[in-house]
Formats: C-alpha cells, sequence, structure tokens
C-alpha cells in the first residue's frame, strides 16, 4: 500500500496490537520516493510460521516438563508438608498449580499473602519460557525486576495480611512503611537513569 505510513498507520497501529490479527513482514519498498509506502515479503511467511510453530512447541513444552515435575513432587517430599508450604513451593515452580492450592489454606490473610507473592514472581516455569524466547537479551534484568517485585509486594501485603487476621485497624499504619521505601527506592532509579540517559538525534 501506497499509504501504509501515511493517514492509515494508525490503523494498522492499532492493529499490530490486536488479538488473532497477524501481519506478514513489512518494509518500505522506496523510503525516499515512496515515504509512505510499505510492501509485505511473502517470502518470509514460511519461515515467520516456522518460527511461530517453533516459538509456541517451546513454550508447550516448558509447561509440560513442569507440569511432569510437579506430578512427582505432590507424590514424594511435598505429600507431607503443611497446606500452606506446598502452596507455596508448587506456586513458585508452576504459578498455576500454586493458586489452585491456595483454597486448601483455612487462613484468609495467609491466603492473601501468598497469591499476593505468587502473582508478582509469577513461578519458574514462566521465567524459562520468557529465557526461551529472549535470545541474545537474555533475563537477568528481568529477573531483578521480577524478584524486585515480589520483595515490595511482600512489604506492601503483610500489613494487610496481618489485619485480615484480626489484626487491630493501627496495623494498616504499616502500610505507610513500605510505601515510603517504595516512593525513595523509585526516586534514586529515576534520578539515576536521568544521569545516565543520553540524548540520540535521529
Amino acid at each position: 500500500t501506497n499509504d501504509a505510513l501515511g493517514a492509515s498507520a494508525k490503523n494498522i497501529g492499532m492493529l499490530f496490537n490486536s488479538r488473532h490479527i497477524y501481519f506478514i513482514p513489512l518494509s518500505q519498498d522506496d523510503c525516499e520516493g515512496k515515504p509512505n509506502s510499505l510492501i509485505a515479503h511473502w517470502d518470509l511467511l514460511p519461515k515467520a510460521l516456522e518460527s511461530a510453530v517453533k516459538t509456541m512447541g517451546i513454550i508447550c513444552g516448558w509447561v509440560i516438563l513442569f507440569r511432569i515435575l510437579i506430578g512427582y513432587l505432590e507424590i514424594l517430599p511435598l505429600a507431607t508438608m503443611p497446606p500452606a508450604i506446598r502452596c507455596l513451593l508448587l506456586g513458585l515452580l508452576e504459578l498455576t498449580n500454586g493458586c489452585c492450592m491456595l483454597s486448601t489454606i483455612s487462613s484468609l490473610g495467609l491466603r492473601f499473602l501468598l497469591a499476593a507473592l505468587l502473582l508478582s514472581f509469577g513461578g519458574v516455569c514462566v521465567i524459562m519460557q520468557t529465557a526461551s524466547v529472549a535470545g541474545a537479551l537474555g533475563v537477568g534484568s528481568y529477573l531483578k525486576g521480577k524478584l524486585l517485585q515480589t520483595g515490595f509486594t511482600f512489604l506492601l501485603s503483610l500489613p494487610i495480611s496481618a489485619f485480615m487476621e484480626g489484626g487491630s485497624p493501627g496495623i494498616l499504619l504499616l502500610f505507610c512503611l513500605p510505601i515510603a521505601v517504595i516512593a525513595a527506592f523509585s526516586s534514586v532509579i529515576c534520578k539515576n537513569r536521568s544521569r545516565n540517559s543520553v540524548a540520540v538525534g535521529v
């Protein structure tokens, strides 16, 4: 199309972000003569399909592998452990199985705390799936962010969990402390990034 980067660019961008809509790889065919024109590279379609199927196979493979591992753990070492410990360990390995076990915990406050921790961390299975598709980018920064997010979630959820267990309303004042810590930490990170950032002219 000769108008892909013109009036149609907004609509094409929205379609790129829509579910179940896929594009053939595109590029400009004449950036000087036709700056708004894009062409589709149909010759790349087989390679794109092959890459998509391979990626989905790898992700499904990790899910199956962790489900088998959890099946063995439930039979052997985790069978005699308290429900809260089982839920935490299984959830750290694979999020869905851990969340399914939350119903076995009678304490509402503990259930809330474990749910918050598991949802913020996401599970080792998700980390391995991400590592499989990240390629050369790696998951170092991603993993640090996950651990940092889990730590913040624990600080924020702990006073709420204690209140749900029958603690006095005053315990919610502790909620202000982790918020202050997070705000200070975020401020330091933003200042460091603004110092280290370099403006690049295009």
